[in-house]
């Protein structure tokens, strides 16, 4: 990804294939540790039956990872108490 890297200090890069080598639970931490994510998926990838970020696993993992913080109002780790907070 030599085209995305001079823009970051700090960069991650997970496949859209990661649940199904590191499991959902493990992305789902990545994506919640993370200050940014984006997401991309082709079509033709999905349409390849790739969809491994979009199954009922990996959603139920986002939502367990990502929501306690956020209905409890507690930051999100390594954020400050105004960012993340009741954020939707």
């Amino acid at each position: 990804m030599p085209w995305i890297t001079p823009y970051f200090s700090d960069l991650t890069v997970l496949r859209s294939d990661a649940p199904a080598k590191a499991g959902p639970e493990r992305v789902g931490r990545y994506v919640r540790d993370s200050e940014v994510v984006v997401f991309e998926m082709v079509e033709r990838y999905w349409a390849g039956g790739h969809g491994e970020m979009l199954t009922d696993a990996m959603l139920t993992a986002l939502e367990r990872a990502l929501l306690p913080a956020r209905r409890t109002g507690e930051a999100l780790p390594g954020r400050g108490p105004h960012q993340g907070a009741g954020r939707r």
